[in-house]
């Protein structure tokens, strides 16, 4: 599956593609198409799904047009900077557990390549807090 950060990077998961693909002789784009599609999850299936509804009715992206719309979105220096923009501005929603609040820092926390100073995801993690439960921990 490609989650798009974490061990695998995108060039990776296309090579694996395409190795599936010669060893099982696919040679029909769709097919192609529809085995790449069924291995995105969380936030590259989001990504996907909005890419694919932008195409205008009746029309169809070709697997080169999804190769190269992958490698412009997914490419490690700007998905990181996504993740460290999304870690300082993430906010728990009203009604949402604590447990999967954290759960979201977590996956982005776990899609850097580096390490984030625990002080620092602690920061981010109150940052993101209701302001009723926020005032309580400072």
């Amino acid at each position: 599956m490609f989650h798009s950060f974490g061990t695998k990077n995108i060039e990776q998961h296309l090579f694996v593609c395409e190795a599936i693909w010669t060893a099982k002789k696919f040679k029909d784009k769709g097919t192609k198409i529809a085995q790449l599609e069924s291995t995105f999850k969380d936030c590259v299936l989001k990504w996907y799904m909005k890419y694919k509804g932008a195409m205008p009715d009746g029309k169809n992206r070709t697997l080169v047009d999804i190769k190269k719309a992958l490698f412009r979105e997914f490419q490690k220096p700007k998905s990181e900077l996504q993740c460290i923009i999304e870690l300082k501005e993430i906010r728990k929603i009203l009604g949402e557990s604590m447990w999967d609040f954290y759960q979201q820092l977590k996956v982005l926390k776990d899609r850097m390549t580096f390490e984030i100073l625990d002080a620092k995801h602690k920061e981010w993690f109150i940052a993101g807090l209701l302001p009723h439960i926020r005032i309580s921990l400072n």
